[in-house]
């Protein structure tokens, strides 16, 4: 059996399906704009173990811009597929299920697909239809949609009643699902802690290391500057001490050398070397007449006087 699926230009079916996903989106209240939604007790990582691929509103109108859609029907699987995900996750009693089983059941009952070609007959216009052989799941699912009255406002493929009358935690591997996820989630979180307390320590002896060594570093600059102000200091105090030392000898030398100058101006007495005043003869003089009479005895063979 073949069945024939239209080929619709990617433009005209986003004009198409851009009102039905604007009326989902108002319907849910933004419930389902982002999955898994953070009001709700199911954590992030619980979500993900839970399903095999997540669609939520935003997913859809991605789709739905970047032209991935190529028919209405595909446009509406996501919708199942969401309605699903939200049932599997947070149970068929939540709320959030509630929301997305009343989206998926508008935008059911806007979408017609014995209507979609005829709607969409002018942008395939000129277009080669190739028929498309569908599966046995397809043809059945395709049969289901066309099964259902022309009357129902809104349809549903699943049975809720059966669903509802089920006892809640009746699944008997349910109680191990959740350890499993507890063993996981303590493990990662375990690793976490050992890899963060790992990069931690790695962090804070790179930086220990990295401040010991600008340390270090800084300590020699210290050192090395303070040396050479140490040395300027030595050699300027060297130069003005070296200077003021050959002011200070200048100066004595010009003393003793006026001193001697005035010394040699003068004679001594012969006896007690006080300044004579009494000359007798060559390098001889008394400053007194008791030293000649005291020299006298010695001097007298001696004397040049009694030559002259």
């Amino acid at each position: 059996m073949m069945l024939r699926e239209p080929k619709v230009d990617p433009t005209s079916l986003r004009e198409y399906l851009e009102p039905m996903l604007d009326l989902a989106n108002t319907t849910s209240g933004n419930v389902l704009l982002n999955l898994p939604s953070t009001d709700e007790s199911v954590g992030t990582n619980e979500f993900y173990l839970l399903i095999a691929r997540n669609v939520d509103l935003s997913t859809i109108r991605q789709k739905l811009e970047t032209g991935q859609y190529h028919n209405a029907k595909d446009f509406l699987l996501d919708f199942q597929l969401m309605l699903h995900n939200v049932i599997v996750v947070y149970g068929i009693s939540s709320n959030i299920a509630q929301i997305a089983s009343d989206v998926y059941q508008t935008v059911y009952a806007q979408i017609d697909s014995e209507s979609v070609e005829t709607e969409m007959e002018g942008a395939e216009e000129g277009a080669n239809e190739d028929p498309v052989e569908m599966s046995d799941a397809h043809l059945g699912y395709a049969d289901e949609l066309h099964a259902l009255p022309s009357d129902v406002a809104h349809a549903q493929l699943y049975d809720e009643s059966v669903i509802r009358d089920l006892p809640p935690h009746n699944c008997p591997h349910a109680p191990k699902f959740k350890r499993l996820i507890k063993e996981l989630h303590d493990t990662w979180q375990l690793a976490y802690h050992e890899e963060r307390d790992r990069l931690r320590n790695a962090i804070r002896e790179k930086l220990t290391q990295k401040f010991m060594r600008e340390q270090a570093r800084e300590d020699r600059e210290m050192q090395e500057s303070f040396s050479k102000q140490l040395e300027e200091s030595r050699q300027d105090l060297q130069s003005r001490y070296n200077q003021q030392l050959k002011a200070e000898l200048k100066k004595l030398s010009d003393r003793h050398q006026r001193q001697l100058n005035e010394l040699k101006k003068k004679q001594w007495c012969w006896s007690c070397e006080n300044e004579a005043i009494y000359h007798c003869c060559w390098n001889t003089s008394y400053c007194s007449v008791e030293c000649q009479q005291q020299h006298w005895p010695t001097h007298r063979t001696t004397c040049r006087r009694k030559t002259e």
